[in-house]
């Protein structure tokens, strides 16, 4: 039987999401335990050896092949993760997001990201207004006198902009530099300002709430910037004129005199993680010109399209989920390094620790229960090879079971670098050969290399815009599923907020000696002698 024909079994399709069951006394999931204690002591170098292995055990999507072929797993697993998947309500939930339905019940909004990525004619009037004036904007700035563009964004702001940008420079299609800026370490604006012409630099200021404290100081710090250099009042036209905003909170911006002629709206129905498809993206715009960034939108419509309609043993961001559902929950690979073997993703790990973590990092079900079972994982990792020679000599001898994630572009740049490319292709299939065979340590103990490491591989034709906005999405869907699988709700972050307002009452503490705890107090006023 092959291993993606998963055994029959009856299933009784749940009809409710947002569940009242409790995972971990669900049926399925002892099963699964049960299924894992047999599979734990299996061996995975004499699995992966099995005729036709690979062929059952990838799924493609265009120019994208997501190969799981090196996990523990049979056709009686596959099977499993179906029942898992049906009983969890993952296809109610699909089609609760996708009907606009406010999933995000704890903020009473709907999770409307995959809109932004589709068609023209599917769009609403007011998104397809936007989508236009985006681009608009950008080619305005494109065919105008501007060297540098500065972004001043955070989180959601700043790392999908940034992670595409650098992905996708071969494509840039503009004289214009664009530079990111998200720390209010004020080393972090001046290290970029150093690089601009004042006379000829504009600045997008990215903020959802226009509220975001470091967003809102950089802001602060580049028009005085600004006036210094241009020797203007700094509320003037023309410094004025040399800002725009993308917010969902026009008004806020306005305030800060940015004209509205200069400002990008984004909806609550945009979280900020999932918000790189929105005007948010203006700098990929600016970057890539418009008929690359729609390339971008269409990679991952096309996965929206795959998400939505394929059965979950062929769905690729449902078999990603349920795959580190299996080793988080079930063999206890609480940690996932995510390695890129190229350059240009080296943000792409970053990016995905906070579309991860930010989502799924919770402790408390939708039903406002305390969990029992590990949710998400913590996402770290780097670029391959450079982390062969760093952190990889942990993934090979240490006990610690992490999950493994590699990602590999096939084609080069430029086709007189091929042969390199192969090398860097090498390496990496060396190292996924290495986790699956293991060394023995025969002649020297401590070459001893266990093996029976599991791992993930996604294999690209090449990062193009299309490939690139589809690799993203399904991260984005892996996350939704594997929320949906653990009873959580995926689009909040009370976590943020809370850090960010005790910084408040800190601030007033630091600046005009404000009460606060015994301990916050002693630290500030050790600080306080080094200041003065």
């Amino acid at each position: 039987m092959s291993i993606l024909s998963p055994k029959k079994i009856e299933i009784k399709e749940n009809n409710l999401w947002h569940r009242e069951n409790e995972l971990a006394k669900m049926p399925v999931w002892q099963k699964l335990w049960h299924h894992a204690e047999i599979l734990a002591n299996a061996n995975l170098y004499e699995m992966c050896d099995e005729p036709g292995r690979f062929e059952a055990c990838h799924l493609k999507l265009d120019e994208l092949i997501f190969d799981f072929s090196r996990q523990k797993i049979n056709h009686e697993t596959m099977g499993l993760f179906s029942e898992l998947a049906e009983l969890c309500g993952l296809k109610v939930a699909i089609d609760q997001m996708f009907s606009g339905e406010k999933i995000n019940h704890t903020e009473n909004r709907a999770v409307k990201h995959w809109l932004l990525r589709s068609p023209d004619a599917d769009l609403p009037k007011a998104v397809l207004a936007e989508r236009n004036k985006l681009f608009e904007i950008a080619e305005k700035i494109r065919v105008s006198e501007i060297t540098d563009v500065v972004n001043l964004g955070i989180g959601g702001s700043d790392l999908g902009p940034v992670m595409v940008a650098e992905a996708l420079k071969p494509y840039w299609d503009t004289d214009i530099s664009v530079h990111f800026v998200s720390n209010i370490d004020p080393a972090a604006l001046d290290d970029v300002l150093n690089k601009c012409r004042p006379e000829s630099t504009l600045f997008i200021v990215s903020s959802k709430s226009f509220t975001t404290e470091e967003t809102l100081e950089n802001m602060t710090r580049a028009k005085q910037w600004l006036s210094e250099c241009l020797n203007k009042p700094i509320q003037s036209e023309e410094l004025n004129n040399c800002f725009y905003a993308v917010t969902a909170k026009s008004e806020s911006a306005q305030k800060y005199h940015i004209h509205p002629d200069h400002i990008l709206s984004i909806w609550d129905w945009v979280g900020g993680r999932y918000s790189v498809w929105s005007s948010i993206g203006l700098p990929l715009v600016i970057l890539l010109g418009k008929n690359q960034f729609i390339e971008f939108l269409a990679g991952a419509h096309a996965v929206d399209t795959h998400f939505c309609n394929t059965p979950w043993h062929q769905n690729i961001p449902v078999m990603m989920a349920l795959l580190g559902v299996w080793q988080n929950n079930f063999f206890e690979a609480h940690t996932q390094a995510v390695i890129p073997y190229s350059d240009r993703l080296k943000y792409f790990t970053n990016y995905l620790q906070q579309l991860d973590m930010e989502s799924n990092g919770k402790s408390v079900d939708t039903q406002g229960r305390n969990i029992d079972y590990a949710t998400g994982a913590v996402v770290w990792g780097g670029v391959g090879t450079n982390v062969q020679h760093a952190f990889f000599q942990l993934l090979h001898q240490s006990k610690l079971p992490i999950q493994l994630d590699f990602i590999m572009p096939i084609l080069a740049e430029k086709s007189e670098h091929q042969s390199t490319q192969n090398k860097l292709i090498a390496n990496g299939l060396g190292q996924l050969k290495a986790f699956v065979e293991g060394q023995s340590g025969n002649s020297k103990p401590a070459n001893f290399m266990e093996g029976n490491k599991p791992s993930n591989v996604f294999f690209i034709k090449k990062l193009s815009p299309k490939n690139m906005g589809m690799l993203i999405a399904c991260y984005e869907h892996k996350v939704f599923t594997q929320g949906v699988i653990w009873n959580l709700n995926s689009f909040d972050q009370p976590g943020v907020e809370l850090g960010k307002k005790l910084a408040e009452g800190v601030l007033e503490a630091v600046t005009h000696n404000a009460k606060t705890d015994n301990l916050t107090a002693q630290a500030i006023q050790l600080l306080n002698s080094w200041v003065k």
